[in-house]
């Protein structure tokens, strides 16, 4: 009995640590930590949003100059992709070494704004702790 309420129990606590974990193009969240090609930070210095080409295309210079003012260089990377390819979809990635913006195709839409909003729950975790 005592083996079995061991496993149950790393079972619980494996799942409690990694209730955030995604990927996307190679991009990983794993446990406290996101990585990228071949850097890795803690995800509570990182944060991340989640932009469609089509939706890029559509952002008007005021909507760049604001999204730099209040995001700064997210929104800077962000302003930058605003003449994207409308078939893709693009994560700006904030990390401690600057923003990493990753591209996947549209049809991942649904992939990237899940990794964007499990790294920014995970981030906002982490650093409640």
């Amino acid at each position: 009995m005592g083996w079995w309420k061991d496993q149950m129990e790393r079972s619980r606590t494996f799942a409690a640590d990694h209730k955030f974990d995604a990927v996307f193009q190679g991009a990983r969240i794993n446990g406290g930590e996101v990585s990228y090609g071949f850097k890795t930070w803690p995800v509570a210095d990182c944060s991340a949003q989640a932009q469609t080409g089509a939706e890029l295309h559509k952002m008007s210079l005021g909507r760049v100059a604001g999204g730099a003012v209040l995001l700064g260089p997210l929104g800077a990377v962000l302003g930058g992709m605003a003449k994207k390819d409308k078939t893709k979809v693009y994560v700006a990635l904030q990390t401690p070494d600057g923003p990493q913006v990753i591209e996947g195709p549209a049809k991942d839409q649904a992939a990237a704004m899940t990794f964007a909003a499990r790294l920014n729950a995970a981030a906002e975790a982490a650093r409640a702790q």
